[in-house]
């Protein structure tokens, strides 16, 4: 008896700290310094040398690792599609938009466009 109450409390830690971990995955946050680690795009795969910086004002900007920004604009993230929004200062480009294939504290991997990006957190 003692074995199976045992057995049903290890499962219900498992199964809260489960509920737990998907709450939780909604609220990490996209803003900060990101670095390009890959780009996969028409089954090749082209290095990262790039870094994106999603500013929690709504601001971006990005450009080679190591060198000041030289691209500019806003984003947007919208929880319920699962949709990052990139928009270039100059209105005249058109809206950039991205599914959020995978967003963890470290990682974040962008679908779209017929590419995937894959991103590393820096801070």
């Amino acid at each position: 008896m003692q074995k199976s109450k045992a057995l049903g409390l290890i499962i219900g830690l498992i199964i809260c700290s489960t509920i737990n971990m998907s709450f939780t995955t909604q609220d990490i946050a996209i803003s900060g310094m990101w670095h390009v680690t890959h780009i996969v795009f028409d089954g090749s795969t082209e290095s990262g040398r790039k870094y994106l910086s999603f500013k929690e004002d709504g601001t971006l900007q990005g450009g080679r690792i190591g060198e000041a920004p030289n691209k500019f604009g806003t984003w947007s993230y919208n929880t319920e599609t699962n949709i990052i929004s990139l928009q270039d200062e100059d209105p005249s480009r058109q809206l950039d938009e991205f599914s959020v294939k995978t967003l963890t504290q470290t990682n974040l991997v962008l679908a779209g466009q017929g590419m995937e990006i894959h991103l590393e957190k820096k801070e």
